[in-house]
């Protein structure tokens, strides 16, 4: 499964095709939002920022239009990921978790790129 982009987040959270296709006309036009939709829509895309694309927890966002919440079922998938890496590979589990746990602060440099040596110091890829 995909994450939703902006218009599918737009679409779980109620707004009709109609606003889609204002906005969409104002882009096409090169004209001026009304500061209303403006307003709506930078609300929506600052919730998009922090809750992110995946459909579970854009759903649970939805359901009770708490950010706990969709957090909670962030936790819950990242968790049923690293369970299914345990069971996977029982030999490996300590090098993939560190792998998994670092792959944030990794992407978070400047050159964009994974370096496997920074999450345990004597790994290397053909390992």
């Amino acid at each position: 499964m995909y994450p939703m982009d902006f218009e599918e987040y737009l679409w779980a959270n109620g707004v009709q095709p109609s606003t889609i296709d204002y906005l969409q006309g104002c882009f096409e036009a090169k004209s001026e939002v009304s500061p209303a939709v403006h307003e709506t829509m930078k609300k929506l895309f600052y919730s998009y920022i922090v809750v992110g694309g995946m459909p579970q927890v854009v759903q649970a966002f939805i359901n009770g239009k708490d950010y706990g919440a969709a957090d909670s079922e962030k936790q819950r998938i990242l968790s049923f990921w690293q369970d299914g890496m345990r069971e996977q590979s029982k030999e490996n589990c300590d090098y993939l978790q560190a792998f998994f746990a670092h792959i944030p602060s990794e992407l978070t440099r400047r050159n964009k790129r994974y370096v496997i040596s920074h999450a345990t110091p004597n790994a290397r890829w053909r390992e």
